[in-house]
């Protein structure tokens, strides 16, 4: 039976994380992480604050974490807000003193070894944002691109067919925020973290850990990653 030290450990190593880059994410000392995995310091004795941001950190519970019950994953870390927005097929009705009009596009990669290259395919469908929306989340319209999910891995913050509001102007990593990018090939959304020891972590949102493992990217791989921007918004089903 395992005990909190050796959860612990086990899903911070599994994370990616060692004990001093954790400890620096939460606001303790490394010698910390390593009382609570040797068992020097029980479970009891850590204040609820750095059990709670740990938890967080680790995309798991608390209780998880004392106990071992309940799913590992934490499928209710979502910050990807969900908003009602009028979609349009033509524009007779659009005011071009209030609003923009802005695509929805297919985003593709191509190109060979190497950094990526993102295309953009605009779709016969627009949509209505207005300048204040605009201003409110300090992005030019030429910054701001929509586009369609596709898949389950994103489950259940986003699903099949949702579009989702990609900020270009936004591509310095944030833990834990949804971002675009393109890497091996293709185009996603997934939830980045910024590893102490400089590897990217990926993460897919949907709890089936067997089917989407995170991954990690380092070295020269780190290269040909091309953060298209970070998720501000999104349409749809999932996150409510």
């Amino acid at each position: 039976m395992e005990n909190f030290g050796e959860r612990f450990k086990r899903i911070r190593t599994t994370h990616g994380y060692t004990q001093r880059g954790l400890a620096s994410e939460i606001g303790i000392s490394g010698a910390a992480i390593s009382q609570w995995e040797s068992g020097e310091t029980q479970p009891d004795k850590i204040r609820a604050e750095f059990l709670d941001a740990a938890a967080h950190k680790l995309h798991t519970t608390v209780r998880h974490l004392l106990k071992g019950d309940g799913a590992e994953g934490n499928p209710g870390s979502v910050k990807v807000e969900a908003f009602a927005i009028h979609g349009m097929v033509d524009d007779e009705d659009f005011d071009p003193e209030t609003g923009v009009m802005i695509p929805v596009y297919e985003m593709d990669v191509s190109g060979g070894p190497g950094a990526p290259i993102l295309e953009f395919a605009e779709t016969r469908y627009k949509l209505h944002f207005t300048r204040k929306w605009l201003k409110d989340v300090k992005a030019k319209p030429e910054e701001i691109r929509v586009a369609r999910v596709r898949g389950d891995s994103m489950q259940p913050t986003l699903w099949d067919n949702d579009k989702v509001v990609i900020h270009m102007g936004l591509t310095r990593i944030r833990n834990e925020r949804l971002f675009a990018l393109a890497y091996a090939g293709e185009a996603r959304v997934k939830r980045l973290y910024q590893l102490a020891d400089g590897r990217l972590r990926v993460v897919s949102d949907n709890p089936d850990k067997a089917k989407y493992p995170d991954e990690f990217i380092e070295g020269d791989d780190l290269n040909n990653v091309l953060i298209i921007g970070q998720v501000i918004h999104k349409m749809g089903e999932g996150g409510l």
